[in-house]
């Protein structure tokens, strides 16, 4: 299956730099977001949003066509 991929901030680099971060990529029909960060070669923390919201768990099963959104998280003080 097709998943759209839009990643931020450092993570665009995983990319092709023609992408700008952002690119439909295929992935195996069961596939759970875990599956497509380790594809992508994504490690530690991020956040991630699927369709628009937030996702908090890594076993989330991806559909076709799903736009999953990866950031790095956020500090502030």
């Amino acid at each position: 299956m097709i998943v759209n991929v839009v990643l931020y901030s450092s993570l665009r680099l995983l990319l092709p730099p023609e992408k700008n971060g952002k690119g439909a990529l295929e992935i195996h029909d069961q596939a759970i977001l875990q599956d497509l960060l380790d594809q992508l070669g994504i490690q530690g923390e991020v956040a991630v949003s699927i369709n628009d919201e937030i996702v908090t768990g890594r076993q989330m099963n991806l559909k076709p066509d799903d736009t999953v959104q990866v950031f790095r998280p956020v500090g502030g003080g």
